[in-house]
């Protein structure tokens, strides 16, 4: 099965799928946006990777996305992104 296009989901969700996202979630999103590992941004956030990881799969679930690339593409469509959301 094909990952759901942003605009499917958007019409599936209303667009409101992925509206919670803590800024943690946020946080690791962005650092995926700019191609760091899970090790690299447990450095960077003072985490351990699997916490990354975990911060990541969530924000997968919340987003109905499959993996934490897409999860990243999705969020930074919907704006869930914006520097405003910089909370940490």
């Amino acid at each position: 099965m094909r990952e759901m296009l942003v605009w499917e989901m958007d019409a599936i969700f209303g667009g409101a799928v992925g509206a919670d996202l803590s800024p943690r979630q946020m946080q690791c999103l962005k650092l995926v946006l700019e191609g760091q590992s899970s090790c690299e941004i447990a450095r960077s956030a003072k985490l351990s990777p699997r916490t990354v990881d975990h911060y990541l799969a969530d924000a997968c679930e919340r987003l109905a996305t499959r993996n934490r690339h897409v999860a990243a593409t999705v969020a930074q469509s919907r704006g869930l992104l914006d520097a405003e959301n910089d909370a940490i």
